[in-house]
């Protein structure tokens, strides 16, 4: 029963250890203090078996996730940027969605209030990002 509970996303946990996980959770949240488990001899002590049993799975089991950040999806089109920019209100587009955008219009796609300017920086550290998470989704 436990086990449709875990996210197909969340990769294939170990069902023995995810239960014991989610005790521990919640009895971390007693209202009592002296009702919680202790760090040193309950929390770390799980924990560490966790991280071994996580280590010792085959990578085929690890999956990396499929639904990107948010960040990385430009608030214009609502997908994943090829080129993002950041404008002039501090906000970055996909280049081609903010080009065109701007070619209509001098207010900011986010706030509506006028740009100072039409200038756009490349992102190089999100596109780095992007990057790095489409090599591990595909």
């Amino acid at each position: 029963m436990f086990k449709r509970h875990l996210g197909p996303r969340a990769g294939n946990w170990p069902t023995e250890e995810a239960k014991e996980l989610a005790r521990l959770g919640l009895s971390c949240l007693e209202l009592r203090r002296k009702d919680r488990p202790d760090l040193g001899s309950r929390i770390l002590p799980l924990l560490e078996k966790l991280k071994d049993t996580v280590e010792k799975a085959p990578v085929s089991t690890q999956i990396a996730p499929t639904v990107p950040p948010s960040y990385f999806l430009c608030p214009i089109l609502n997908r994943v940027m090829d080129d993002p920019c950041i404008a002039s209100d501090g906000y970055t587009y996909d280049r081609d969605a903010i080009e065109k955008w701007l070619s209509k219009n001098g207010n900011s796609p986010m706030t509506n209030l006028p740009l100072p300017n039409k200038e756009l920086i490349p992102n190089q550290s999100l596109l780095s990002a992007i990057k790095c998470w489409k090599s591990r989704s595909s």
